[in-house]
């Protein structure tokens, strides 16, 4: 079973810490940005599968590109959650497939103005069910990355 409370917490955590140099987007921003990850995640792994397409010979990419990008999805996800969000913490043992992922996460956005916080924790389930994906150290490095920058600007600023 995925932790989806401490993978919720390790995003707000951060978020929090934060704020003031990465806000967090509101609720339907952070869906939409969860839809480009996702589209980024399909990219890659585009061009991992068919490295002949003519669009594909200019940029190598590997299979770990598919799970970072993935990972952001999960992040941007949990985001949209809300700092707040811990009445049922449902971890889902369905399978999606990469395309059944991306597709979840646009018909969510589609249906943003009636948000189901289960789906969105079913479709971060199924990331971190993803081949070789340990969703909690990809979000580590994500974030990591996230913190040193925002934290360096915030040192910056003073």
């Amino acid at each position: 079973m995925n932790d989806l409370r401490k993978l919720h917490y390790i995003v707000w955590d951060l978020r929090e810490e934060i704020h003031a140099t990465w806000p967090t987007p509101e609720s339907g921003t952070c869906l939409r940005y969860a839809f480009t990850e996702a589209g980024e995640a399909m990219d890659a792994w585009l061009r991992v599968e068919r490295p002949g397409d003519v669009r594909n010979h200019l940029v190598v990419v590997t299979s770990g590109r598919v799970r970072a990008e993935l990972a952001d999805c999960a992040m941007m996800l949990l985001s949209a959650l809300g700092p707040e969000w811990g009445n049922d913490w449902r971890d889902s043992d369905c399978p999606l497939s990469l395309d059944q992922i991306c597709g979840s996460v646009g018909t969510l956005l589609f249906d943003a103005v009636e948000s189901n916080p289960h789906e969105i924790l079913h479709i971060v389930s199924a990331i971190a069910r993803y081949a070789n994906m340990d969703l909690e150290a990809e979000l580590a490095i994500r974030l990591a990355k996230i913190r040193a920058k925002h934290v360096a600007c915030t040192e910056a600023e003073r």
